[in-house]
């Protein structure tokens, strides 16, 4: 039950992973790249990224400037979307980027897919995840063409109107092109069982820590599974243990050099004191038992 609850964290995907975030964006902004220069090669519009936001006058600019600028409903979005879809095979450099983006995702899905279960869809959840992606690219362009177009003195400086496009374009993707990523681990985990390890691995948890402990006697094994809700996050040198010179820190690590003896048993103690739990109950393998023989200890 606990588990399932913390599934639920896999939509904080960009915050969790702000890297592979970063990632999926770039290759949402490549693709982005790529059909422009299709919609270049097509429509001769002197430069892409002007069109974009274009605000001041619209009559004497691209189509594409006419789409994208336009506010109110979503009917410029979907003929973009709708345009784009057209631009694919005749553009063989978009073509195979597309081929390669949806096959990755398709691999993707079919690494994660329940053991037993046809591969086929997983591979089919996979590339309508990479078609997500795809359209999320377009949806961030068009959003962040539709806030630079109200911005004051749009397409007065081209050179400035597209900084302000791609910036925008960029955080935009990212946020949503990561919270696609959390939300299809969600739904793919929960619908078809699929991607059981990432939905958890992709959240960063540092708490619900568990091992066993195993005490071994001439009787057999007695197995104690522990768990910690809470591991520590700050430390402290053991007594005995002597610091020589402050920790160092970095973004990623803090560094200590000590002094200790080869007697130690543990250089280390946390600052709050954990609180170890047994996540249910010890079992005992006795000597010479088979392991599915297993009886629960008292």
């Amino acid at each position: 039950e606990e588990s399932i609850k913390a599934r639920r964290g896999v939509f904080k995907f960009p915050l969790a992973n702000k890297v592979f975030s970063a990632v999926v964006t770039g290759l949402g902004m490549i693709t982005l790249w790529l059909l422009s220069a299709a919609w270049f090669d097509e429509y001769r519009a002197s430069r892409i990224a002007e069109t974009l936001a274009a605000a001041s006058d619209l009559n004497g600019a691209s189509w594409i400037a006419e789409n994208m600028a336009t506010t109110g409903d979503l009917d410029g979005l979907g003929a973009i979307i709708g345009k784009a879809s057209t631009m694919v095979l005749p553009s063989v450099g978009l073509s195979i980027w597309l081929l390669v983006i949806l096959a990755g995702f398709g691999a993707f899905g079919h690494a994660g897919k329940w053991p037993g279960r046809a591969a086929i869809w997983a591979i089919i959840a996979g590339i309508a995840h990479g078609v997500a992606q795809i359209l999320g690219g377009l949806i961030s362009v068009w959003l962040s063409a539709q806030l630079t177009g109200q911005l004051p003195g749009a397409g007065t400086d081209p050179q400035a109107t597209r900084l302000v496009v791609l910036f925008l374009a960029f955080t935009a993707a990212f946020l949503l092109c990561g919270f696609i990523f959390g939300a299809y681990l969600f739904l793919s985990h929960k619908f078809l069982g699929m991607h059981d390890q990432e939905v958890f691995s992709a959240q960063g948890i540092e708490e619900f820590k568990s091992f066993l402990r195993i005490r071994i006697d001439k009787d057999g094994l007695t197995v104690y599974p522990i768990g910690l809700r809470t591991p520590s996050r700050d430390w402290t040198t053991a007594p005995g243990v002597q610091e020589i010179g402050l920790p160092k820190s970095s973004l990623f690590e803090k560094v200590w050099k000590i002094k200790a003896s080869t007697k130690q048993s543990r250089l280390f103690d946390p600052v709050v004191p954990l609180e170890p739990h047994l996540i249910e109950r010890p079992f005992v393998i006795p000597n010479g038992q088979r392991e599915k023989d297993v009886q629960y200890a008292t």
